[in-house]
């Protein structure tokens, strides 16, 4: 009876010490984790927001070959959803709430048994390429609240087993696109034949063609031949609205017809860039470009515009696709 009542009263005090440290244990938990990807924060953004593709780097499926997967909502963004079961770690479920494109994402975390937290992705430029810390954070219950004791502990071996995946992932995919050297470049006039039109930026793909085409006309009556690649003047870029012209250098001035007209432009300083690959990507380029002049302490002071200096019909490869980005300066 001695021995039952000790074995009881040792389990109250065990008890009253557990309650004791719940009180003084932490509320809540954030365990985040850093790591530098030599991508840049799009490739990085398109990749974590659809659970899809965490298949490739999670090391929860990684560690675990019971784990089953299905998955709901839009394939990626806010409302990609993935849920599993596992007869090793439980079933759950993981769902984007907030993304901010190509910086952040936010997800809701379920697991049977736990109360749901969160898990945050935030995506920073750096040199060479983006810095990505991983964090989870929530809270306990009362009687939970001593094991936010060891939370770092047993939470932080994953974030950083997972974080040194994706960046194996991601920095062995073939690059999408490369730059070339910058260059800060005195350019010569030009004469050119031009269109000015305007357009949504979503349908520029399908507008240049044809106004080549009508440039030809001119060049042909005319009996001109090309003197360098063509070129794509900017005046406005918006989703909405966007002002351009499609130019083409010729050695002589001639007379202009219909909405074709001919132009010198003038001697400029610039600031230069060959870029490479799939003009789906050009607009990374030009953030490069604008991140160059700021670093430098230029301004821009004229009329950017591209030089698309390989035909894309005439090679296989986008990656030798060149088109040169030229942004005025002083």
């Amino acid at each position: 009876m001695k021995i039952l009542k000790g074995i009881i009263i040792a389990l109250v005090a065990l008890f009253a010490l557990y309650l004791v440290v719940a009180l003084v244990a932490p509320k809540t938990f954030n365990v985040q984790r850093k790591i530098t990807i030599n991508v840049s924060p799009d490739v990085v953004f398109g990749e974590i927001t659809s659970f899809q593709n965490w298949e490739k780097w999670s090391p929860w499926i990684e560690g675990d070959s019971t784990i089953k997967n299905t998955y709901s909502g839009p394939v990626s963004g806010v409302g990609n959803k993935s849920s599993w079961t596992s007869k090793k770690s439980g079933n759950g479920s993981m769902e984007i709430t907030q993304v901010v494109p190509g910086k952040y994402m936010k997800s809701k975390i379920t697991i049977e048994s736990f109360d749901p937290f969160e898990s945050h992705f935030n995506l920073t430029p750096v040199a060479g390429g983006t810095e990505v810390s991983w964090a989870d954070s929530g809270g306990f219950p009362f009687l939970w609240r001593p094991f936010g004791l060891f939370s770092e502990k047993m939470m932080s071996p994953d974030l950083e087993h997972g974080l040194a995946n994706l960046k194996k992932y991601l920095e062995s995919m073939p690059p999408v696109f490369k730059l070339g050297e910058f260059k800060v470049e005195e350019l010569s006039s030009q004469i050119i034949l031009a269109v000015v039109d305007s357009c949504p930026a979503s349908e520029l793909g399908s507008k240049f063609g044809p106004i080549y085409g009508e440039i030809g006309v001119v060049m042909k009556k005319n009996k001109l031949d090309f003197i360098g690649p063509v070129r794509g003047y900017y005046y406005n870029y918006s989703p909405e609205n966007t002002v351009f012209e499609p130019a083409v250098p010729i050695a002589k001035v001639v007379k202009g017809e219909g909405r074709v007209k001919c132009r010198t432009t003038g001697k400029v300083k610039a600031v230069t860039v060959s870029f490479f690959g799939d003009y789906k990507y050009l607009s990374k380029a030009w953030m490069a470009v604008t991140d160059y002049i700021k670093a430098n302490k230029l301004v821009q002071n004229g009329t950017p515009w591209e030089t698309y200096v390989t035909d894309p019909t005439a090679v296989k490869d986008k990656l030798l696709i060149e088109t040169k980005i030229n942004i005025p300066v002083k």
